[in-house]
């Protein structure tokens, strides 16, 4: 590889390493199931359901009715339209509250009233929104004090209108048992034993097959929620930018080459996303309920291999660097 390659080719690393996520309280593990208990009356022009377990409320309009949420304080929060467009009161205290998922008083700025005419914002099209709705999640990190597997930790009710029609949605959540530890044992087994290969024969074939697997798991979790949650850009640009140094570290080492410190940065880069991309995501190893589309105990198994093979590919680019610094001068 030539230094102006070399060169994009960190240049395109670069930019994918500074790249941010979409917002910054996305979905994330959780040991809570939020179940809708009822919506009374009954209204066969609008659908319910939570995001990630408890995570986000989301409502769904499925005829050309109006739609309106309450806030907290009773003010008007959130409003559908008949032709879907979804509208966001920029003055009410709710809104800036649901911006986290622990969200406390010191978000709300001193111009949000919930007394005030709507300021009404649109924030998306389409009939369906999703939104940290703190009555539909325990609002604390630390579990209920004496709770257990199974028990319900709150009920509330979500006050939404249909066409004038005053509809209360209620929710029940409830605590739920740890996640078994086989996935990340298998996860730890496997990746260890890759390790092992990976070292004894000084490749980076299986980090490379690691980091697209990594990459796809991402991808997919990363389009298991709507867009308005947030999802993490982190989720697959990591093992993407992984994928990419060991894909161009692997090319580099076929043949024989002058200056190995380009192939040792390179897999020192792709090293590192994948044991960041773990780090990132070791909730998913303690907390029931995973917010994505893949099998959770795939997920689990990921995140420790992805690990085990991340450290396994710095200790090849530190020994390549030793044996660089340690070969005879010509």
């Amino acid at each position: 590889m030539n230094r102006r390659a070399f060169g994009a080719l960190m240049c395109l690393l670069l930019l994918l390493a500074t790249a941010s996520p979409a917002a910054a309280d996305p979905a994330g593990p959780t040991e809570y199931v939020t179940e809708i208990q009822s919506i009374e009356p009954f209204q066969s022009a609008v659908s319910v359901r939570m995001i990630g377990g408890d995570s986000f409320f989301e409502l769904t309009q499925l005829e050309p009715v109006l739609i309106e949420v309450q806030g907290y304080r009773g003010e008007p929060y959130l409003q559908i339209l008949p032709d879907g467009t979804i509208q966001e009161n920029r003055l009410a205290p709710t809104t800036y509250l649901n911006e986290e998922r622990y969200g406390a008083g010191d978000l709300v700025p001193a111009s949000a009233d919930p007394d005030a005419a709507p300021d009404w914002v649109v924030v998306g099209t389409g009939g369906r929104y999703a939104w940290h709705d703190h009555r539909s999640h325990w609002m604390n990190p630390q579990r209920p004090p004496g709770s257990q597997a199974g028990d319900a930790i709150l009920e509330a009710v979500v006050p939404i209108s249909v066409d004038g029609t005053d509809v209360k949605v209620t929710v029940v959540s409830f605590l739920q048992d740890d996640p078994s530890p086989v996935p990340a044992l298998a996860g730890l087994v496997v990746g260890a034993a890759a390790a092992a290969v990976m070292l004894l024969r000084s490749s980076v074939v299986v980090a490379v097959g690691t980091a697209f697997v990594v990459a796809v798991v991402g991808l997919v979790t990363f389009g298991s929620v709507p867009s308005e949650t947030g999802p993490a850009i982190t989720l697959w640009i990591l093992p993407t930018i992984g994928l990419v140094a060991l894909l161009a570290g692997l090319v580099m080492g076929r043949g024989p080459v002058a200056n190995p410190l380009p192939r040792i940065a390179l897999l020192t880069v792709g090293g590192v996303q994948l044991i960041l991309w773990a780090v990132l995501q070791r909730s998913a190893l303690t907390k029931a309920i995973l917010p994505t589309d893949i099998p959770w105990s795939l997920f689990r198994f990921s995140v420790v291999a992805s690990f085990v093979v991340g450290i396994a590919v710095i200790g090849i680019a530190v020994r390549m660097l030793q044996e660089a610094f340690s070969a005879p001068v010509a």
